[in-house]
């Protein structure tokens, strides 16, 4: 009785978490999307892959180094004060040192790349790692805590102030520097919100215990973070040594738009789920039931967003960004079709990290990393579609090993696991089959109609055929929960009347 009241606290305060994590991943996704289209208006390709190249840098730092070091906290089950003031230490020691170097590094990366302005690019965005490098403890400290609610307003705030002073210099004709300014307008901002929303303060307080702990558990993260890095960001840089900065540009625009789903929904579930996995890894039948139902529920709303995008692809860029982005679209359409699926390993590597599993992590990393470097290099020189389809073959090879992975942990059978995501892929099926007919029958030259017909269409049907076909468990929450929702909005309004 204990165990199930036990076990019924952890699906809620995940549930709740969850939530804040939806709603700051959502909103901060659209945010950023809002911004990327209204900045395409008014920037060429070459201007948006002249600081995706820029970014990739800093990126890698900051998920290498600052990242590792945070997941090395929030994994644990009851991190201390020393965790805490440790991890800070460590990251502030770290970015100074770490922005001398890319700045250095600068002229070389514009030679090497034979891509000209970046240089400068890339010593501008640089100055974030030192903001990113006093922020990532205490990103850490809300987030073990499960204080989304917090975290989503450092993202919309410091989103807002980015984009008004990025889109406003974009639209006087500053070019590649209003998109510089932009980042780090937000990354400032973001700074400042979150030692004001965060209670807890660092101090000088440095543990060799701590240290080394943090050391030993983040190289594997660190391992695992950087050929990861390379799978989702190698194609650019390929890209850009081959084809040059605009097309990087266009391949950007189709990957953003797909990422934006992703990033939205999917790493909302993830960010909740570490640390809610995290709270049960003790309770294996817990662990088990969140694991198989955070799967279930993310393909279930991932998968008609990514086919349907898929289908129009073409319509969707032209409708958000503009008619000369429209070579964006066979890489919007290829890249949706993997994307349900690939979205969940992070949900796989949740798991080897709170089973303290983070070598095979590391070790299936390498692997999908290795063959995607080869991938790139055959098949980026022949175009920025082929790019596509070698990222989205290779991440769908890649999503069984992980898997398995991650079952053979929780002692899971592939029956459970394809079970729970049946419903939604003959959902998928259907509905993708009935919105191509559609497709041949009718199309408008305006794209919004185009992409209104397919989701009156395609929504109920997908709707319908998910309802008859999830398990009845499922109903009953669903049901459950729309009954409490109903009776909450019925005593809103009571108390409002009285």
């Amino acid at each position: 009785m204990a165990n199930n009241t036990q076990g019924n606290n952890h699906g809620k305060v995940l549930l709740r978490s969850t939530a804040w994590a939806l709603f700051d991943n959502m909103s901060s996704q659209i945010l950023n999307f809002v911004i990327f289209a209204a900045l395409a208006r008014f920037v060429s390709p070459a201007d948006i892959g002249l600081l995706t190249l820029s970014l990739l840098f800093v990126q890698l730092f900051r998920l290498t180094v600052y990242s590792s070091i945070a997941t090395a906290i929030v994994r644990k089950a009851h991190p201390t004060e020393e965790d805490y003031n440790t991890a800070f230490i460590m990251c502030l020691i770290l970015a100074a040192p770490a922005v001398i170097v890319l700045y250095l590094l600068a002229p070389f990366i514009e030679h090497y790349t034979r891509v000209v302005g970046v240089e400068k690019i890339v010593r501008y965005t640089a100055l974030m790692l030192i903001t990113n490098g006093l922020s990532c403890t205490h990103e850490a400290w809300l987030r073990h805590n499960l204080q989304f609610r917090s975290l989503a307003a450092r993202s919309f705030i410091s989103l807002v102030a980015g984009g008004v002073v990025g889109v406003g210099l974009a639209y006087n004709k500053f070019g590649v520097m209003s998109l510089v300014a932009q980042q780090l307008v937000t990354s400032v901002s973001a700074l400042a919100l979150l030692w004001r929303l965060t209670p807890w303060r660092p101090r000088l307080q440095f543990s060799r215990k701590s240290f080394l702990e943090i050391i030993n558990y983040s190289k594997h993260v660190a391992a695992t973070t950087i050929t990861n890095f390379a799978n989702q960001n190698s194609d650019s840089f390929f890209i850009t040594y081959f084809l040059g900065a605009s097309a990087t540009g266009l391949y950007a625009a189709g990957k953003r738009i797909c990422n934006t789903i992703t990033m939205a929904l999917t790493a909302a579930f993830s960010r909740a789920a570490l640390p809610g996995f995290a709270r049960a890894s003790d309770e294996l039948p817990q662990l088990r039931k969140l694991y198989v139902d955070s799967t279930a529920l993310t393909i279930l709303v991932l998968s008609p967003l990514f086919v349907g995008l898929a289908i129009y692809a073409q319509d969707t860029i032209a409708l958000l960004l503009g008619k000369k982005w429209l070579e964006a679209a066979p890489v919007l359409a290829c890249l949706a079709l993997s994307g349900a699926i690939t979205s969940l390993n992070s949900y796989n590597q949740s798991i080897l990290l709170v089973k303290n599993r983070p070598h095979w992590q590391t070790r299936l990393a390498i692997i999908s990393g290795i063959t995607n470097l080869i991938t790139f290099a055959l098949f980026t020189r022949y175009g920025i579609f082929w790019t596509a389809v070698a990222f989205s073959v290779r991440a769908v090879l890649y999503a069984p090993l992980s898997t398995w992975c991650a079952l053979t942990t929780l002692g899971l059978n592939w029956k459970v696991y394809l079970k729970a995501c049946l419903p939604t892929i003959i959902s998928s099926i259907i509905m993708a089959m009935v919105l191509l007919f559609i497709k041949t029958v009718y199309r408008s030259p305006i794209p919004l109609v185009n992409i209104l017909i397919g989701v009156i269409i395609g929504a109920p049907i997908y709707i319908i055929i998910a309802w008859v076909t999830i398990p009845s468990s499922y109903r009953y929450v669903i049901k459950q929960n729309w009954k409490f929702w109903k009776a909450k909005r019925q005593i809103a309004k009571i108390d409002g009347k009285s």
